[in-house]
């Protein structure tokens, strides 16, 4: 396994690594790389960036035959879901910023327009603003009819569904459509089968693994302040993340919470770090607590409030032991054990 070798202070470094590990430095055999892909630039859901960058060889190779001067349009109108704080709207920028460099549209910048917000004539507005770009419509899943008095609801829909050409034969200067939503409107849709035939992808995201959540705090600093990380530091941001996410009561993503985490870090750091010492981040600068394990008795005992449920809490008695076998089991990668069963 060939190791990647910082250019400025020499450290060995893993092969899937971005950032040096002793300096934080972007690695120099990725910054081409880093430069040409803007997806490289948003953390995680490396199988639906694959499917953009499969979409555009697509159109690349297909647009290399031409006979003609005129660019030959392929399908990419999408709806990406997720809950609050997934990335919905970093990744929309990304795949816009993409499709912009590989000469798929002339804008560089999606138009996003709220559709629950917006007044009658904005959404029309945004479309010939987004005319050979990016048209994104946030929000979708707010305006989904819950009833059959909410009418206005169901049209503004329908006017939507209506204007956007069958993906298939999308026409040149036409936007690429990028509808943002909420998990509720994938339900909504598989009543709906008319999507299909108008967007070419559905994306779901779900929230990021903690390790994922981490690198997207250490690459905000590293990038917009040059700072550099103490392996020190980075352990504890981990374990402050593991405890935000353990005690929040806000089911949803946590990237807001991420970057309002990254803001507090910055200011500790520059309330104590002069400019003329070395701009290394360590765990001072990190606020907030940090995570505890709790054994398998405090979590029971947080049963004790509810009466009853005996059969509930003899099946977590089951459950805790069977983590526990696989984990004494597990190979050497040394990875947290998954269940195969699913609890209702």
């Amino acid at each position: 396994m060939s190791m990647i070798k910082c250019n400025n202070c020499g450290f060995e470094n893993r092969p899937v690594a971005l950032y040096c590990r002793d300096c934080g430095g972007l690695l120099k055999e990725l910054i081409q790389k880093k430069a040409a892909d803007p997806l490289e630039k948003v953390i995680g859901f490396d199988q639906i960036k694959d499917a953009i960058r499969a979409q555009g060889e697509i159109f690349k190779n297909i647009n290399a035959r031409k006979l003609n001067g005129k660019t030959i349009r392929v399908p990419f109108n999408m709806i990406i879901t997720g809950d609050s704080g997934t990335g919905k709207s970093i990744l929309t920028e990304a795949i816009a910023e993409y499709l912009f460099d590989i000469g798929v549209i002339k804008k560089k910048k999606p138009v996003v327009v709220d559709v629950e917000t917006s007044k009658d004539d904005e959404i029309g507005e945004a479309w010939n603003n987004a005319k050979d770009g990016v048209l994104c419509i946030d929000g979708l899943h707010k305006i989904i009819p819950t009833n059959q008095d909410e009418y206005k609801k169901t049209v503004i829909l329908k006017d939507l569904v209506d204007r956007i050409e069958d993906d298939a034969s999308g026409e040149e200067g036409e936007p690429v459509i990028i509808f943002n939503a909420g998990n509720e409107w994938l339900a909504y849709m598989s009543c709906h089968p008319i999507y299909d035939r108008k967007f070419t992808f559905t994306f779901k995201l779900d929230s990021l693994s903690v390790e994922e959540y981490v690198e997207m705090c250490r690459r905000k600093l590293i990038d917009e302040f040059k700072v550099t990380w103490s392996d020190e530091a980075l352990s504890k941001l981990k374990n402050v993340i593991k405890a935000m996410i353990r005690d929040t009561d806000n089911p949803f993503g946590y990237g807001h919470s991420i970057m309002k985490k990254s803001k507090q870090i910055l200011m500790e750091f520059a309330s104590s770090t002069p400019l003329s010492a070395q701009q290394i981040v360590k765990p001072e600068h990190i606020p907030g607590k940090e995570f505890i394990p709790k054994t398998f008795d405090e979590v029971m005992k947080e049963f004790d409030f509810y009466v009853g449920i005996s059969e509930v809490k003899k099946a977590l008695k089951e459950i805790a032991a069977k983590v526990e076998t696989l984990r004494m089991q597990r190979g050497e990668d040394n990875t947290e054990p998954l269940l195969e069963d699913h609890f209702l």
